[in-house]
């Protein structure tokens, strides 16, 4: 059989005119998937950014779905999308379509795709709800011993080791936990989401990572998803639009060629010779438009002779919370950061 493992989606109007990028790839996938006759596509969690999605958003799911049929798609819920009331996929779900399944609970499932039996042990993104390391390793065992023909665990959270770009999950926080828990004989694959990285963890413990930048401080991850032919595991590789970051300092300050139609973060740091106007006819020239702008503050840092360049570089507020969140003990670092994004960009 032949699987694809993606995650992480967050699709939302919410990051401006950036909805044909999700478009973009989650077309990629669907012409992989139908090109190599896929049998099943899981995403394992955070198809939305917010627990409720617009209405382009969900019908660019929906369309995905419904162009993917016969190929089964099998989602979990992701911390993004998670909802104390009713689930933006349940209606979905509730339609009963037949290559559509959602899973909103902790769980064990055994499915009949395509002549095969697959045994799943689902684990979703609860939050208010706590799983035990115990209980996780109970589940293991139930499902090591359900006689079927492939074994996969299914989760969103984060596992101690990851690489989350900036830092590595370290102790058990919330949602947290160890890999070897999982590192069982008999389970084939143990496919994640929540961390944007695409890594393998260790073992036979994947991240596919998301399928496109949400934010600026992505930029140079790669983004795409696994494949997974039989027992065979290798990374497919999204075409996805280039991200750049380009300093105005009484003038811009461009380091490299910057391609067609690619994003652009411009970051001032002398706001008094600041002309957008000027600025924004200069880029435009070389085929590319302002995304975002940033300012950095000036008032942040008191200059000290005895500083090193590194300590008084100029960070942008938004710089300072994040990595305030990765200086941070004893809580679950991944999740407040997705939380002070969405915040970020619902004021958008």
């Amino acid at each position: 059989m032949k699987f694809i493992h993606t995650a992480d989606f967050h699709l939302s109007r919410s990051f401006g005119d950036r909805l044909g990028d999700f478009v973009n790839s989650l077309s990629q996938i669907v012409n992989f998937a139908k090109v190599e006759n896929c049998d099943v596509v899981f995403v394992c969690g955070d198809v939305f950014h917010k627990r409720t999605p617009d209405n382009e958003s969900r019908e660019l799911f929906y369309n995905f779905v419904k162009t993917l049929h016969p190929i089964k798609v099998i989602v979990i819920g992701g911390t993004h999308d998670f909802s104390s009331g009713t689930h933006p996929l349940k209606p979905l779900a509730d339609l009963k379509l037949d290559n559509f399944i959602f899973y909103e609970r902790f769980k064990i499932d055994l499915l009949l795709i395509n002549g095969k039996k697959i045994g799943l042990l689902v684990i979703p993104h609860l939050k208010n709800s706590v799983i035990t390391k115990g209980e996780i390793e109970e589940k293991i065992y139930e499902l090591v011993k359900l006689p079927c023909d492939y074994r996969f665990v299914l989760g969103h959270f984060s596992i101690i080791g990851a690489c989350d770009g900036s830092y590595i999950v370290e102790s058990p926080e919330d949602f947290t936990f160890p890999s070897e828990i999982f590192e069982k004989e008999g389970i084939d694959f143990v496919l994640l989401g929540h961390i944007h990285q695409p890594q393998r963890v260790s073992g036979r413990i994947y991240y596919s990572g998301a399928i496109e930048h949400i934010d600026w401080g992505e930029i140079n991850q790669e983004r795409g998803f696994f494949f997974i032919n039989d027992r065979e595991i290798s990374f497919i590789p999204l075409k996805v639009r280039k991200k750049y970051d380009v300093v105005f300092n009484n003038g811009l300050q461009l380091k490299e060629n910057i391609e067609d139609g690619s994003l652009v973060r411009l970051i001032i740091e002398t706001p008094q010779s600041f002309d957008r106007a000027v600025v924004e006819k200069s880029l435009k020239e070389r085929g590319v438009r302002i995304h975002q702008v940033v300012f950095k503050p000036q008032d942040l840092f008191i200059i000290d002779n005895n500083l090193t360049e590194n300590i008084i570089q100029r960070k942008t507020w938004k710089d300072l919370v994040i990595e305030s969140i990765e200086n941070s003990r004893g809580y679950d670092k991944q999740l407040l950061k997705d939380l002070f994004r969405e915040i970020i960009l619902s004021e958008v």
